[in-house]
Parts: structure tokens; sequence; C-alpha cells
């Protein structure tokens, strides 16, 4: 424990249980008058825990890291913002700096009357998501063809921190999500923490506040197309001729939707997903 006052050597004493599967369905089908047609699904599913680590005692139990899974964050639960100092004054006092309103309310999650490092709480995923899925689907008929593709991801937090999110915090600036701060008149609908220059010891706290679901659900790939009959083409002679139409990333389904959630991993914002169009056309001489 680190009240010993000396340098701990890192050894390779832990133990890690990693579980999972990996499985693929594909239907093929034929039906009548040149119609076939195939669905196909696939699905990821990964999970570890820790099962054992050489831990430091603990006042309470759930401060423990061992049974949880790898990289299990612990964070603060935020419970809401200060309504006024009447609100503070019947709170749980907040050790980590004087609050105001407006101010993140946290949860005691040990019910001793305080708000410190004993209240951060097992809570949330990592960025890497325990379950991954895609579904696929494709059909023809009379020439025409469409392929369809959708891509998911689920069980995956994400924590949202860095100049993006924590406005004049460490030479940062203000971002666009700071437009739902919380002012006396945004008091019921305020989603960002009142803006200050000194509130960073409370209000940027590991939070569930900054805490992201980053599940998913994308339309990934379309892609439309024809073939023309050889009779059509004969004359002109080639021996196949395609036209298609194909777009990618045409709809994301998430809770998240500041940026794209497949590729965010919280330390500002990055660029959303290319929404790209193709048209085309195959020869083959």
């Amino acid at each position: 424990p680190d009240y010993l006052g000396i340098s701990r050597p890192d050894i390779n004493i832990g133990k890690v249980g990693n579980k999972g599967l990996e499985t693929s369905i594909r239907y093929n089908g034929i039906g009548k008058k040149d119609l076939t047609y195939f669905v196909e699904t696939s699905l990821w599913y990964a999970k570890n825990k820790v099962v054992y680590n050489a831990e430091a005692i603990q006042e309470n139990e759930y401060l423990y890291g061992t049974g949880r899974i790898v990289g299990q964050p612990f964070v603060l639960e935020a419970i809401g913002f200060f309504k006024d100092e009447d609100d503070i004054l019947k709170s749980p006092t907040q050790t980590f700096t004087d609050v105001r309103p407006g101010d993140i309310k946290y949860k005691d999650q040990n019910k001793d009357g305080k708000i410190d490092s004993n209240d951060y709480y097992p809570i949330g995923y990592t960025s890497m998501p325990q379950i991954t899925l895609g579904l696929h689907g494709g059909i023809t008929f009379k020439g025409f063809d469409m392929d369809i593709f959708f891509q998911g991801a689920a069980n995956r937090t994400v924590y949202c921190g860095g100049k993006y999110y924590h406005a004049f915090q460490n030479d940062a600036k203000v971002s666009s999500i700071a437009l739902g701060r919380w002012t006396p008149e945004t008091a019921e609908t305020a989603t960002y923490p009142r803006l200050s220059t000194s509130n960073g010891d409370n209000n940027f706290r590991n939070s569930t506040f900054w805490q992201k679901d980053m599940s998913y659900l994308r339309l990934k790939t379309v892609e439309i197309g024809y073939n023309f009959p050889s009779k059509w083409i004969d004359p002109i002679h080639i021996s196949g001729l395609r036209i298609y139409l194909s777009g990618v990333n045409l709809l994301t389904f998430s809770k998240f939707k500041l940026w794209d959630p497949e590729v965010l991993e919280g330390q500002g914002a990055n660029y959303p997903a290319n929404r790209i169009f193709n048209f085309g056309i195959n020869i083959n001489l």
C-alpha cells in the first residue's frame, strides 16, 4: 500500500480470466422467378474478469477491482446539479472544494455524510465493447441486386474529458456543449454545470456525468445494382454491363449525438464518419 512510503516494483502476480464466443449464421434462399437471397448474422462477445490482484486493503468493499472487468471505471455518481444554497446545506459535504448552485452533486455511496475518495464507485464499461454484431443481407431478382450491411456495438463506455468538454480548464476554451450550461433561469433544463474558471476540482472530477454510452447500430453499406441482359449488350460486343449506386455510413442510431460513436475516444472532438455515395459502371469486355 502507498502508506509504506516506498516505490513499489511492478510484479507479474495478477490473474485475469477471459471468456467469449464468436458465431456466424447464414441462410441462402431461392425463390420463384429468378429470386435468390441470403441473410447472415454475426456476433462477437468477450468478457474478462480480474481473478486476483494484490490490492491494498479498502475501507469499502466496492472499491476493490478484483472480480470486476479489466479497466473497470471507478467514478463518482452524478445525481444532478445543486439547486440553491439550501440544497447545498442539506446535502452531504463535498470535500473537494467549495460548491455553489449549478455545480454537480454526487451520491454519498457509503453514507458517511461527505463526498470524498471513498465514494468512487464501479460504474460503466471500458471503451472496448463487450459485444459487436453484424447483419448482412442481399437479394437478386431478374438482373437487379441489392446488398445491405448493418454493424453495431454494445456494452461500451467512453469517458469524455479534455479541453473540448472541460471549459476553462488547462487553457481550454468554451465549446458548443456549454450552451446548455446551468443558470438560475435554465436550472430545470441544464445539461452542463455552471461556467466558472475555478470549479474544476468539483465539476470535472471523474464521474458518471462525463461517462457516455457508446453503444450504436449503423447502416454501414447499401448497394443497389442492375446487370443488363445479354440480348441488350451482345450487339455492342461486351460480355457484361452493370450499373450500381452505393452508400456508406448512411444512418447511425446511438444515444450519443455529438460525434461518431464508433471512433470517439473521449479526449475531444473527432471528425464524424463521412457519408459517401458512389455511382459506377462495370464493363466486361
